[in-house]
């Protein structure tokens, strides 16, 4: 009797515990950590605050594309979180991030580029308009088959801004929570 009650108590334990060591971190509820970040929002995607995570926690389908798009990439980080995964890695030092979506299908891609890798016209464009201004970064979005995105931050001392620029378009970005 001893033995019949034991093995279910310790049983189910230990699998508990394989499924958190092989699956990723448990929280103080026993379930594993996601983030809590917003669903992706073009041009705003939802914070990473997921902790890194395994391959294997991540849909295939997410993690054959992103190896299909950057062969040979062996050092990106995977992270959980809400509504889907992200990746992150670095190439000739250029930080970029892809999204995608619960199911492994893929959403966008962010490159975080300087004022160096910017396209020439992209730059006289906005430095046309804010010609005092300097160029602090820039966000290189790539949705679906539209075209580029560019979220340009621009400051001149306390006075920041943020300019979208796509197909010759240019407007500013006005973050909430900031007057007109």
């Amino acid at each position: 009797m001893k033995h019949i009650t034991l093995t279910g108590i310790l049983l189910p334990a230990i699998l508990i515990l394989l499924q958190a060591c092989a699956g990723g971190k448990l929280n103080n509820s026993g379930h594993i950590a996601q983030a809590s970040a917003g669903p992706p929002d073009i041009p705003r995607p939802a914070p990473a605050t997921s902790s890194q995570v395994y391959r294997n926690d991540i849909h295939i389908k997410a993690v054959r594309h992103f190896k299909q798009t950057y062969p040979g990439t062996e050092d990106e980080r995977w992270y959980v979180i809400e509504n889907g995964f992200m990746a992150k890695h670095k190439v000739e030092n250029v930080n970029i991030r892809l999204d995608y979506d619960i199911h492994g299908n893929w959403l966008y891609t962010i490159r975080y580029i300087n004022e160096k890798k910017l396209p020439k016209e992209v730059r006289a464009q906005v430095r046309s308009t804010w010609y005092d201004h300097a160029i602090s970064s820039v966000e290189e979005i790539q949705y679906g088959t539209l075209p580029l995105i560019y979220i340009v931050h621009i400051h001149e001392g306390n006075d920041w801004k943020i300019i979208r620029v796509c197909e010759g378009e240019m407007s500013e970005i006005i973050p909430p929570g900031k007057a007109e």
